[in-house]
């Protein structure tokens, strides 16, 4: 069972579960934007979206009306992929470029 405790500030949780506690932190900056971490062992357990549920009923409660979240496009994410897509997030096709200066 997964335990979400709010910490620092009203935008931050730590989510808990057995065998051992992850290190899950879940931060909202600025106004819609989800940010979180997930150590590998505890992805695809239901945490990664339990803490992501979390924070999307408090940023409505908050009043906003649309949330955010990014992540790659390579093998490594497709577990946050599929994450976001069960919660009902779109992908939208969204080309970003970088420069390295």
């Amino acid at each position: 069972k997964v335990q979400i405790f709010h910490v620092y500030l009203g935008r931050s949780w730590v989510a808990v579960g057995n065998p051992r506690p992850p290190l899950i932190i879940m931060i909202i900056i600025l106004t819609s934007c989800i940010f979180y971490f997930l150590e590998v062992p505890y992805q695809r357990l239901g945490i990664g979206a339990a803490l992501v549920e979390f924070a999307l009923n408090w940023m409505k409660a908050a009043g906003m009306s649309v949330a955010m979240v990014e992540t790659g496009g390579d093998p490594g994410h497709a577990p946050a992929r599929c994450t976001y897509e069960k919660l009902g997030f779109g992908l939208l096709p969204i080309a970003r470029y970088f420069k390295k200066l």
